[in-house]
């Protein structure tokens, strides 16, 4: 009995491991994904050229120091095709 409750924990301890490693690992990529897409039909209907400046809000260590230095919400991503 003691012998196949600790094989269940054993094997339960690894799928939840599983699970955790690969949302590490694969929700960052389906992230990118949907915002490249989300990007791209954005760039499309506005007509964006080579050179133009969008501004965003993001969490990277270039737009927070970005953002601290000029007191505002935004940073500046120069949009390039």
């Amino acid at each position: 009995m003691r012998k196949t409750l600790a094989i269940i924990l054993f094997i339960a301890f690894f799928i939840i491991i599983g699970f955790y490693i690969g949302i590490k690992i694969y929700a960052p990529k389906i992230i990118l994904k949907k915002i490249n897409t989300e990007v791209t039909l954005v760039a499309d209907s506005v007509h964006l050229k080579s050179g133009d400046i969008i501004f965003q809000t993001s969490l990277s260590q270039q737009s927070v120091a970005i953002q601290l230095a000029t007191h505002s919400e935004y940073s500046p991503l120069r949009y390039y095709f």
